[in-house]
């Protein structure tokens, strides 16, 4: 791992000359007033350590000066970037001996792994970017991205089930009650009356023959000895056929009727009794399927806690839906102070052979908080710039008017 040593920037922004050394240090407080320069000698490393090479800062050099410069100098290299006329600059990675790297920018990547952090820039990234940058170091046992969209899945089918169940509950709202049983044909109705008519002819060509018979036998009186016989024949008929009468029922006309007359209402409702019945069956079915989609959800989610619990976050942090969080709290509800120091703390679970962090906009931080930060410092082996607002120059190192004294 390489130890930073020093630090060096000329004519670079609004520094004119600053130089530190930071040999065994892990913290340095960068103080002065609004104005003094401060900000671009954290800019000045962020630009010297950019993988990249460059991030074409706008004016880098000092006004009413030709050159800039940045050096940053390890137990075992130097690192330089030089400006001229307001270039993109020229980075060089030179051994101590003077030997020269091939690929200055390769040089650097591999020392630093990423652009130097500045925590405060992640306490201002979106809660999503947040959550984002902090799942990218941890190991879950799913693909968050698929199941998250496989929960997005099963929520949208949750909401069309619940639209369909709605629907089919308001059409079960709209039907009558309608007529429990079977509907009645009226071909049958109808066959019923013509047996009944038939029956009333037959009983009334009954009567007509007992009319005749009497008649008959009122000649068959007065002819007696001569029809003796005949009478009776026509006696065992009239006997016959008087006992079919005196057991006949007559049939219930008026009632087939008023059943044939209200056939079609019956039928209206043994229908609309169906169509009721069918309707709170789809119901019962519809859900069965919203309780299974609400099931899906529910394991969905479930399998997303388990890991998500499991998961061996650092620093402190998880996530939730939206965003990270500190001890269960969402990151932005937490002080400023403690949002940079866990910030830092993220940071530094990083292991690059060069570890520098750079904090600007320190003066939220009070002399607890940089201690703790000095602590962790320490703990990690890095290096940590801060910068604060130091109206009186209590501080030990002052930048004023570009030079730090």
């Amino acid at each position: 791992m390489s130890s930073i040593q020093n630090l060096k920037v000329e004519n670079f922004k609004g520094v004119r000359h600053a130089e530190i050394s930071v040999a065994g240090r892990h913290l340095v407080v960068i103080g002065g007033k609004n104005g003094a320069g401060k900000s671009s000698f954290l800019d000045a490393f962020g630009e010297i350590l950019d993988p990249k090479g460059t991030k074409l800062i706008a004016r880098p050099i000092h006004d009413g000066q030709e050159v800039a410069e940045v050096t940053l100098t390890t137990d075992s290299r130097v690192i330089t970037r030089r400006w001229t006329k307001n270039d993109a600059g020229t980075l060089t990675v030179a051994a101590l001996d003077g030997a020269k790297y091939g690929s200055p920018s390769q040089a650097v990547k591999e020392l630093v792994g990423a652009v130097p952090f500045d925590p405060l820039e992640f306490t201002r990234r979106t809660d999503s970017e947040q959550r984002r940058a902090l799942l990218e170091r941890v190991e879950l046992p799913f693909d968050l991205v698929q199941l998250d969209a496989e929960r997005a899945t099963a929520f949208e089918r949750r909401a069309d089930l619940k639209r369909e169940l709605a629907r089919e509950q308001a059409l079960v709202k709209s039907l009558p009650d309608g007529i429990e049983g079977e509907a009645v044909s009226a071909s049958d109705l109808v066959a019923q009356l013509a047996e009944a008519e038939r029956a009333v002819r037959e009983h009334t060509e009954a009567v007509d023959q007992i009319a005749r018979a009497e008649a008959r036998q009122q000649q068959i009186a007065e002819q007696l000895a001569v029809l003796k016989a005949e009478y009776t024949e026509i006696e065992a008929t009239k006997q016959s056929l008087t006992v079919e009468v005196e057991g006949w029922v007559e049939p219930d006309h008026a009632g087939i009727r008023a059943r044939l007359d209200g056939i079609d209402e019956h039928n209206e409702g043994v229908r609309a009794a169906a169509a009721k019945a069918a309707a709170l069956a789809a119901i019962a079915d519809r859900e069965k399927q919203v309780a299974a989609a609400q099931a899906e959800l529910d394991r969905i989610d479930k399998v997303k806690a388990d890991g998500l619990a499991a998961a061996d976050f650092p620093a402190g942090l998880s996530v939730d839906e939206t965003g990270i969080t500190v001890e269960g709290v969402p990151f932005k509800q937490i002080n400023s102070a403690k949002r940079i120091r866990v910030a830092l703390d993220l940071v530094t679970q990083a292991h690059p052979d060069l570890r520098i962090v750079m904090i600007k906009d320190g003066s939220l931080l009070d002399s607890e908080s940089l201690t703790e930060i000095e602590a962790l410092a320490i703990a990690r082996d890095y290096l940590v710039l801060v910068e604060v607002v130091d109206e009186h120059g209590e501080g030990e190192f002052v930048l004023t008017e570009g030079v730090l004294a």
